[in-house]
């Protein structure tokens, strides 16, 4: 097909996987703060588990952008700015010194910011699975 086809395909299939993946971490947030909150400090001592999902992230964020920098005005860009995100993330957690990552990952270990990350994410979740399954 065209560029534009496949870009559009391309576009549909993460805008699902986003919407849902962002959803589901909506509910979790709500409904699981405390227990998340027990891993988050988990992952934060453990320098090794840190490295291994910061690589996994990497790669993930680099098949995202290779497969959709899509820059256009309108609803496809916030694919193209998530995947910029999830490849910047793993990116930040590769280079900074670990105790700053695990500073970091303190300081967004609240439980406001879950509460105010829960109503976003399902928000955001909820259009891109919308406009991915073509209900919106």
């Amino acid at each position: 097909g065209s560029r534009k086809a496949v870009d559009m395909e391309t576009t549909l299939f993460l805008a699902k996987v986003f919407g849902l993946y962002l959803i589901a971490m909506a509910v979790v947030l709500s409904c699981r703060g405390k227990a998340l909150s027990r891993m988050i400090e988990g992952f934060a001592g453990n320098p090794a588990l840190a490295y291994f999902a910061s690589v996994v992230a990497l790669i993930l964020g680099l098949v995202l952008v290779v497969s959709h920098n899509v820059w256009v005005a309108g609803w496809p860009v916030i694919i193209t700015v998530l995947s910029w995100v999830v490849l910047l993330k793993a990116l930040a957690f590769l280079l900074l010194p670990f105790d700053a990552m695990t500073r970091l990952m303190r300081w967004f270990d609240r439980p406001a910011w879950f509460a105010i990350n829960s109503v976003i994410l399902a928000g955001l979740g909820l259009f891109l699975a919308g406009k991915g399954f073509q209900l919106l």
